[in-house]
């Protein structure tokens, strides 16, 4: 997933890179590194955060549906998906196996999307 990630990160760059306050650092006489660190970077940073965050959360609901469906690492990986894959031949004398791989799934994906968002707020409380 990083080729959509440096998709994300290149559009957001380039919107910048157009507005009319890079135009003037240009002018003032800033350098490159100058307008990149303390001018873009700042106002692109807490969109890619959310970005992230919610990538990261993808990934993990990827990796387990891969392993629920037994295309997921290899047969003995500890793995959620490959857990929650098993748990109904067990149903019967254990139940909560097949609710604690679940609870773990969007416990992880919720806490990702939820921290993402509240970096952006932190790093950007003007949009809030």
């Amino acid at each position: 997933m990083w080729v959509w990630f440096a998709k994300i990160i290149r559009t957001f760059i380039l919107q910048e890179k157009n507005k009319q306050y890079v135009l003037a650092c240009r002018v003032a006489g800033c350098s490159d590194l100058q307008i990149v660190l303390g001018h873009i970077l700042p106002n692109v940073l807490p969109h890619l955060l959310v970005y992230f965050s919610t990538g990261v959360a993808s990934i993990v609901l990827t990796i387990s549906s891969y392993s629920f469906l037994g295309f997921g690492f290899a047969t003995g990986t500890p793995e959620w998906g490959a857990m929650f894959s098993k748990a109904p031949s067990y149903l019967y004398g254990h139940p909560l196996l097949l609710v604690y791989p679940g609870l773990c799934i969007i416990f992880t994906t919720a806490g990702f999307n939820l921290f993402g968002e509240a970096l952006r707020d932190i790093l950007s409380p003007e949009e809030a």
